[in-house]
């Protein structure tokens, strides 16, 4: 068993991902479970004043003790694979929580992607039509360069948004069809989590030890004694008796603070989802006015004719770009929020 346990450990790391998050709790667990899998030696030395009624060997007339061995916790192998199922189920929950998060703010980002990008053709059209002007000397060197500046502007916007997309990587759910469930995703996973370290607690009431080793006086030895020595010693914490309905307790109450109350910035409640799932509708529902009001611009412009109109029209086209890219992005976060929210249910 011994040897099984540290051809184990003599087994190389792996090598580092890239979710830091994970290698730190796994990285911690491999540390620790080491300790757990390992035996452990030990030696004393001194001196032993020996009572009346301990007898002595004559042929000993020292008073000083030896001991030393090796001592394994057998019960150390059982919890130090307890400490590695809890980083695995850390780390799985980890990955759910960062699905969830990914999974709305991909889908207001692709929304937003989808205008701008249809945009940035038409600017460098306009850009064009401009810059022809300006060699037709119909537009002024200060046109040409608003004119750029806005298209500029809009590329910049389409490139970072793209940029984000790229970043968050093709997440599974994102595009819709299973995000409904990335939040039951990341509550099964909390709840794992929580399954392994309440067994891990309540392992640590055994304790299950081997000890071989050496004991002697020093000083000769009589041939009819054998210093050598073997030993199990069995240990329960009685304690464990009253583990159970504390589990179950911090269970029930771990499902609730996840769920319902406020557990923190970077993990959803049921009210968090639906706070923000309404704070999104009515920043969709603002833009949604700006957006009517420009195109409503934009519709009046078409009345005005010459350069100047036209002029006044791609002004007005480059801030309705803009702001509609926005509404695009609320609404389409705001919906998935609210099949978050409607999943979890």
């Amino acid at each position: 068993m011994v040897l099984a346990t540290w051809a184990v450990l003599a087994v190389p790391a792996a090598t580092a991902r890239a979710d830091g998050y994970c290698d730190f709790v796994e990285g911690v667990a491999s540390s620790e479970s080491a300790l757990l899998f390992s035996p452990e030696l030990f030696a004393s030395y001194g001196y032993l004043d020996q009572g009346p009624v301990i007898t002595v060997p004559e042929a000993s007339g020292d008073d000083t003790r030896l001991t030393a061995g090796v001592s394994y916790r057998l019960s150390g192998i059982v919890e130090g694979i307890a400490v590695k199922s809890r980083a695995r189920a850390d780390c799985d929950r980890h990955r759910a929580l960062g699905r969830l998060q990914r999974s709305t703010v991909y889908r207001g980002l692709a929304a937003r992607a989808r205008v701008l990008d249809d945009a940035v053709e038409r600017a460098d059209r306009i850009l064009e039509l401009v810059d022809r002007d300006f060699k037709e000397r119909r537009a002024t060197a200060q046109e040409v360069t608003a004119t750029r500046l806005r298209v500029d502007e809009i590329r910049a916007l389409a490139a970072a948004t793209r940029t984000e997309i790229v970043r968050l990587g093709m997440v599974k759910g994102a595009k819709g069809g299973n995000s409904q469930s990335a939040i039951r995703d990341y509550y099964a996973a909390d709840d794992e989590m929580q399954r392994q370290e309440g067994r891990l607690r309540r392992l640590q009431a055994w304790d299950v030890s081997v000890r071989v080793g050496y004991d002697a006086f020093t000083g000769p030895i009589d041939d009819d004694e054998n210093p050598l020595f073997a030993a199990v010693t069995v240990g329960f914490n009685l304690g464990a008796l009253f583990q159970g309905p504390a589990e179950e307790r911090a269970a029930s109450g771990r499902r609730r603070y996840i769920r319902e109350e406020q557990p923190g910035n970077s993990e959803p409640s049921m009210r968090q989802l639906r706070l923000a799932a309404r704070q999104e509708k009515q920043r969709a529902d603002e833009t949604a006015v700006l957006v009517e009001d420009l195109e409503r611009q934009l519709a009046e412009l078409k009345e005005v004719g010459g350069d100047t109109g036209r002029r006044y029209r791609e002004m007005v086209w480059f801030e309705l770009v803009k702001i509609k890219a926005e509404h695009e992005y609320h609404e389409a976060y705001a919906a998935g929020l609210a099949e978050l929210a409607g999943g979890a249910e």
